[in-house]
């Protein structure tokens, strides 16, 4: 059986900071209306403390209100990509989706040059980076791969391998 879409969750957040994924002190937009086309990505995800300036959040606090947006997240995504695939003939069932929290440096340094370069590319086109979602129907460890190596990662000797090869043109 395959499973469609995948992440890991590791870590969870500080209510100190503006964001999960950074150390530093950066602000990232957050996309919270699930009607449209796209979600926020990992890169742009992330808890923000109360807009007062009363009392942080309780831990207790930021993991219920994390819980609940991880919920209503998967959700907007299972839907869709039903409703999608769906249309087009196929019965399909989702098996899982996980969240990378790019605990480790080098997943946040990813991040953060994927987050860099979408803020270039979307004040050199006039507010629009065109980031969207996608769908990558594999098995568990296959996703594991994807999101370790990456799409790019050959995992036979061959010349080309099997699969979904992409690459940024």
């Amino acid at each position: 059986m395959t499973s469609v879409g995948s992440y890991h969750e590791s870590s969870k957040p500080s209510a100190q900071k503006s964001s999960p994924l950074h150390d530093d002190n950066t602000t990232h937009t957050t996309n919270s209306n699930l009607e449209q086309d796209s979600y926020p990505s990992d890169c742009e995800s992330g808890i923000c403390g109360p807009a007062s300036k009363g009392a942080p959040l309780s831990a207790l606090e930021v993991d219920s209100f994390e819980n609940h947006k991880w919920e209503e997240i998967c959700e907007a995504i299972e839907q869709n990509l039903v409703s999608s695939l769906s249309a087009s003939g196929l019965e399909v069932r989702v098996e899982s989706v996980r969240k990378n929290r790019f605990s480790d440096v080098m997943g946040r340094a990813k991040v953060e040059s994927f987050s860099l370069y979408s803020s270039a590319v979307r004040v050199k086109c006039g507010g629009s980076a065109n980031v969207k979602c996608a769908w990558f129907g594999a098995s568990k460890n296959e996703i594991d791969m994807v999101i370790s190596h990456g799409f790019g990662l050959h995992t036979t000797g061959r010349t080309r391998g099997q699969g979904v090869w992409l690459c940024f043109g």
